[in-house]
């Protein structure tokens, strides 16, 4: 049933972002009025179309839904097409054609840009950046960070959220000092530098908060279910809002944190749970899921802790702004995330970064249906993110892509002609060659994490 969820929304995720992507291109063409024979959702054999239009446009959506495509007329100059026929796609401007094979990518950094929109006007929770006591060999306890201090400021970004701390912490991997701009427990403000370069595992981790020693202040929170899962293994097992739970195997447990630490370490285990359900003892039996990490498998039951407003307030800030402001924000964090992407698909071609950090269906499948299981903004978020990539992906200067059809334009209008049919045949098996390769890693890369799991 699992399997079945994610596959449902990661083919809702992948029929919306293709949807869009298509769309910018149609959209773009019918703007210069190039005429538009077919519009796909999906490669292959068709299962569904429809004509539609003055232009008898088919719809249709094909059997293998990773992908799509808009035919317009005349995409390459052919003896077929008469050279009056002045809605064929060659026969437009430089500049118009560009427009229409940039429209896609362009679709989905504004529909990015919409997505991140919405959540900041309906607002979303995230956790204060307070830091816990630093180990004394990290460079965070040779600055004498202290238990309690706030994080407003990192190299001058300011931080609401353990999030944002962790994405400008991410995107200062290169420089040699991190300045921390912190609020310590009696509102005084101070500035800490911590230098990173002096350690080589920061440049490299996945996770590289724990080699300079920032780590999330614990508070401990009674060991009581505040929200459920749907599916997860807390709800297969019966499990209700407001139980408190006493042992889990046998062990006692006395705070959120035990009980956390407890079943992470407890992936794909039965654990029998003393629970106490309105003043009576109750024990059940409960399967621990297995899920991915940075740090490998471990074990997740799909519960929240249930937190007073006293503690909410300590712990957990509202990120809202008004609609003008919000716009602002989400081209920002739409613009930031381009750029951070642009420089890992660089690293990765340099070998500075793994390619093992690729990414196929599978992990997109995966992540699809656990964050439409974490609720709305989470869906959201993550179907921003890949939409960001889809735009990313698709202006690469590779053959086949959008990109590639940008670069075959501009060599035209330099050249002066069109490039021979043999020659453009060439260049377009190429490019489907790399494609086919970079997708078959990716799948690899799927393949060997579900292995390792």
């Amino acid at each position: 049933m699992d399997l079945l969820y994610k596959i449902l929304w990661f083919l809702i995720s992948i029929g919306v972002l293709v949807i869009i992507h298509e769309l910018g291109h149609y959209l773009v063409g019918r703007f210069f009025n190039v005429k538009v024979l077919r519009f796909s959702v999906g490669f292959g054999k068709p299962i569904f179309s429809y004509r539609l239009g003055r232009d008898n446009t088919i719809w249709s959506l094909g059997v293998a839904p990773l992908g799509g495509f808009v035919e317009f007329l005349g995409m390459r100059p052919s003896e077929n097409i008469k050279k009056t026929e002045t809605r064929a796609f060659f026969q437009q401007h430089l500049l118009a054609k560009m427009a229409i094979i940039a429209g896609g990518p362009v679709a989905n950094f504004l529909l990015a840009i919409f997505l991140y929109w919405v959540l900041f006007v309906v607002g979303t929770q995230g956790m204060k950046p307070v830091l816990d006591i630093p180990p004394n060999s990290t460079p965070a306890g040779r600055a004498q960070v202290y238990e309690g201090d706030t994080v407003l400021k990192v190299n001058g970004e300011n931080i609401t959220t353990w999030q944002e701390l962790r994405w400008e912490i991410l995107q200062s991997r290169d420089s040699k000092e991190l300045i921390l701009e912190l609020k310590d427990k009696d509102g005084r403000i101070r500035d800490v530098i911590l230098p990173t370069d002096e350690v080589p595992a920061f440049k490299t981790e996945k996770d590289p908060f724990s080699s300079i020693g920032l780590r999330p202040k614990k508070i401990e929170i009674p060991a009581k279910i505040g929200t459920i899962v749907d599916g997860s293994s807390a709800f297969r097992a019966g499990l209700q809002i407001d139980d408190q739970i006493l042992q889990v195997g046998g062990k006692k447990v006395s705070n959120w944190s035990e009980l956390v630490s407890v079943i992470r370490n407890s992936p794909g285990e039965t654990k029998q749970m003393l629970i106490n359900r309105s003043g009576s003892l109750i024990n059940l039996s409960v399967f621990v899921d297995a899920t991915n990490s940075s740090e490998g498998l471990i074990g997740r039951l799909g519960v929240k802790a249930k937190v007073t407003n006293d503690l909410n307030n300590k712990l957990i800030t509202e990120i809202k702004y008004s609609p003008g402001h919000a716009l602002f924000k989400a081209v920002e964090k739409t613009w930031n995330i381009s750029i951070f992407s642009v420089t890992m698909i660089g690293k990765m071609v340099t070998g500075a970064v793994s390619l093992s950090n690729l990414s196929g269906p599978v992990t997109i499948a995966d992540y699809a249906g656990k964050t439409a299981k974490y609720g709305f903004a989470s869906f959201v978020g993550f179907l921003a993110l890949i939409s960001i990539s889809l735009g990313i992906v698709n202006l690469l200067p590779i053959p086949m892509l959008d990109g590639g059809w940008l670069v075959h334009l501009v060599i035209e209008a330099v050249k002066g002609s069109a490039l021979s049919e043999r020659s453009f045949m060439i260049i377009q098996s190429v490019g489907m060659g790399v494609i086919g390769t970079i997708f078959i890693l990716a799948i690899y890369n799927d393949v060997v994490r579900l292995y390792s799991s």
